[in-house]
């Protein structure tokens, strides 16, 4: 028996369901009732389900019930009814009943665990849910029950159950593509690491899959690994040399790994690939904004501000409010010293897109230079609100509080930093020098081996704040047991 509820009804049936039907439909106008078998009503159920008339389809189910009260699967298809109409408890005291007649049915073991999950019965759903997988006839068929499982908790938007189990499922059959694709794209919403992972044993199964390969380059943008990510790019790009978005992707890669005249190119390849689609016309206007920023923000990086402002200037032309554009020109202006046009775009910006960490991050910068401490510190902690994994902001607090000799509050800073950010080493190499500052050298040196464990040429970060380090023979020791 399949595991999804089948509304579809058969169509080499049409003749026999067109006239059961036709005599249904007389039967309601005559008012006189008619016999129809049970196979008779399954089809004028599921004609009713098919066209979403769900109270009929009820009407349908209890009619035929009445003629044949033994009949198991009309009542199985009263239970499916009632699920759609969302009367759960309803449904589960009919499943109920059903058990007593085949305890040892799949389907309805699933079923009933669909029914508890719907009613918030988690524990029970479980119990059912894994008590179908147990009466599966063969693996196949426990293989279609934990992706029907699966699937149930990915509509609840509950993918980590989902995942649990999919890697059942894995287990049964751990070279099933399918299931492996779909451990991959769940896992991108909670575990990246792990979506390389399965992303990667579908890749070894089929390596001329240009969307996968896109895919993992999009996880690895997300985990910031720009070289992995521009070659998953490159070899979408060598299996489909049309392929738009992967383009765009590149250039991003391109661009975060500071190759900004590649990452240009790879912008404009995007562009003409998108006019190509248009028959040559200009793409649509909105779907350049976003290069057009990327473009400018190349250029900014390149210090060549005049054509930077050009390209901001074509996305302001298209859209005036769009918020990337404005805070480009904010850069700029901060980049040219003129700190209160500067805040002036930054805060519009801001003002269209107030959960952009990396425009509080700016605006911090920016009051930092005109002296504005508090202001900046009152940015920057909004920074870390948004994003506490940009640890940038998180660096600049303590600094600040460094600056004013607030040495407690630093490291207190840098504590909480570190809670979201474990295995970045600037910021374990910060704190182990203001430990040893503070003359805490056991938590100095602990920070100090993880900081050159995470990644070891990063050491004169440590010694730029605490320089006393250099003629430490026990700094000394563990600095050079790790270069």
């Amino acid at each position: 028996m399949g595991f999804e509820f089948d509304n579809d009804f058969s169509f080499t049936d049409e003749p026999e369901l067109q006239e059961v039907v036709e005599r249904y439909r007389l039967m309601m106008r005559s008012n006189t009732p008619l016999y129809f078998d049970s196979h008779e009503f399954l089809l004028l159920i599921d004609y009713h389900l098919h066209n979403r008339e769900y109270t009929e389809s009820l009407k349908i189910a209890d009619f035929g019930i009445n003629q044949h009260p033994s009949s198991f699967d009309l009542k199985l298809k009263k239970a499916e009814v009632l699920f759609r109409l969302k009367d759960f408890t309803t449904a589960l005291l009919l499943i109920k009943e059903l058990e007593n007649i085949e305890g040892s049915n799949s389907y309805l073991s699933f079923f009933r665990g669909l029914l508890h999950s719907h009613l918030k019965q988690k524990r029970e759903a479980g119990y059912y849910f894994h008590k179908a997988v147990l009466q599966a006839q063969d693996t196949d068929e426990a293989i279609d029950i934990l992706f029907q499982i699966a699937e149930h908790y990915q509509e609840s938007n509950d993918l980590k159950t989902a995942n649990y189990y999919l890697l059942e499922a894995y287990k049964i059959d751990p070279n099933d593509s399918e299931i492996i694709i779909e451990l991959a794209q769940n896992f991108e919403t909670y575990n990246l690491e792990q979506a390389v992972h399965y992303y990667n044993l579908y890749l070894n199964h089929h390596p001329f899959h240009s969307s996968a390969w896109f895919d993992i380059g999009v996880v690895y943008s997300r985990l910031e690994n720009f070289e992995k990510a521009l070659e998953a790019f490159e070899f979408a790009i060598a299996l489909y040399d049309r392929y738009i978005e992967a383009y765009f992707n590149k250039g991003n890669a391109l661009a975060n790994l500071g190759r900004y005249h590649e990452a240009i190119e790879a912008f404009e390849e995007y562009t003409r690939l998108l006019r190509e689609d248009n028959n040559g016309d200009e793409p649509e206007p909105a779907d350049m904004l976003d290069v057009f920023c990327s473009i400018g923000e190349c250029h900014e990086r390149l210090g060549d501000l005049i054509n930077a402002a050009t390209y901001y200037n074509k996305a302001l032309a298209i859209d005036p409010h769009y918020p990337d554009a404005i805070y480009g020109i904010g850069i700029i202006y901060s980049l040219c010293n003129n700190l209160s046009e500067s805040l002036k775009y930054i805060r519009q910006a801001i003002d269209l897109d107030p959960f952009n960490s990396e425009y509080h991050f700016s605006l911090g910068n920016v009051y930092r230079r005109i002296g504005k401490i508090e202001k900046a510190l009152e940015a920057y902690r909004t920074a870390t609100n948004i994003d506490p994994k940009d640890y940038e902001s998180w660096l600049n607090i303590a600094q600040l509080y460094f600056e004013k000799n607030l040495l407690t509050k630093a490291i207190r800073t840098l504590e909480e930093a570190y809670e979201h950010n474990p295995k970045v080493a600037i910021v374990e190499y910060r704190l182990a020098a203001y430990y040893f500052l503070k003359k805490n050298e056991t938590e100095g040196f602990n920070f100090l081996r993880r900081a050159l464990m995470h990644d070891n040429s990063k050491y004169l970060e440590f010694l730029k704040i605490y320089p006393e380090g250099a003629d430490n023979e026990a700094i000394k020791n563990i600095i050079a047991k790790f270069r």
